[in-house]
């Protein structure tokens, strides 16, 4: 049982690496908004947090560009009146990588056990 446990959590973390890089890496082409210098779309990076009975991925972005991701997300109101379009880049994102992480991880339980 042991060895079946430590087989599966290996190829989950395994999972969610991938799912994570993926996730960074559509951010790097999600959303509409126009992305004038780069930066934004540049900064988004993948944290893994390892736990004795948890693992979890963070993707964010790094270098002083995550102020950007609400006002993006949900538009801002305008110094003249009036307020920016929102583009949910961010929600899209995460539905589409929990997702992808439960199929995948499904998958791998379902593998292992046979």
């Amino acid at each position: 049982m042991n060895q079946w446990t430590d087989e599966v959590v290996e190829k989950v973390s395994g999972v969610l690496l991938e799912v994570g890089n993926d996730a960074a890496d559509r951010f790097k082409t999600l959303g509409d908004f126009e992305n004038r210098t780069g930066k934004y779309r540049k900064s988004w990076k993948v944290q893994t947090e390892n736990r004795r009975t948890f693992e979890k991925m963070t993707v964010y972005a790094s270098g002083g560009q995550h102020v950007l991701t609400h006002l993006l997300e949900y538009g801002h109101a305008k110094r003249g009146g009036g307020r920016t379009n929102a583009f949910p880049h961010v929600s899209i994102n995460n539905e589409i990588a929990e997702e992808e992480a439960y199929q995948k991880i499904m998958k791998v339980i379902e593998e292992t056990s046979r």
